[in-house]
């Protein structure tokens, strides 16, 4: 069985009363749509953590102190299992902004634009304006309050 880790980011304003969403382009989508900020676990990363904190970085250039959890999601298709870890953080250093047109080609990145939106918002987006259905899942999630502490997440040294 093919398994894919995946870490996902749910970025909260100060007062939680926002969340940050990027607009991307998949290679497989032909628009450019709501996503959050997510990332394969690579061979290379020390911890799933440091995983989460890449990819911040990566796709809009922030530090972030990892809050809760929000869930894990398992996704099944034939070609592919996933498996997501979601974090929820808020920024620790830095503002968020776009890479420049060549490092994101670097990175295998598409992104056009990044937004908050409040609870009342992402209640009002539609399934087919995010990238997938776990990206939309992940965002309600946050707005109908679900969390679970950070410390529920343990990485064992085998």
């Amino acid at each position: 069985m093919n398994i894919e880790l995946k870490v996902g980011v749910v970025i909260e304003n100060e007062d939680s009363s926002k969340i940050l969403l990027i607009k991307e382009k998949l290679q497989k989508k032909e628009n450019f749509l709501w996503n959050l900020i997510k990332g394969s676990y690579e061979k290379d990363d020390p911890s799933v953590i440091k995983t989460a904190e890449r990819e911040c970085l990566e796709e809009i250039g922030v530090k972030i102190n990892l809050k809760h959890i929000l869930a894990v999601y398992f996704s099944k298709k034939a070609e592919k299992n996933r498996i997501q870890v979601t974090f929820i953080a808020t920024i620790k250093e830095g503002k968020p902004t776009l890479s420049s047109s060549k490092r994101q080609k670097e990175l295998e990145e598409n992104i056009l634009e990044f937004k908050w939106f409040d609870k009342k918002q992402i209640y009002l987006l539609r399934e087919n304006f995010f990238v997938n259905k776990r990206a939309f899942t992940i965002a309600n999630d946050w707005a109908d309050g679900k969390r679970f502490p950070l410390e529920s997440y343990r990485e064992i040294a085998v």
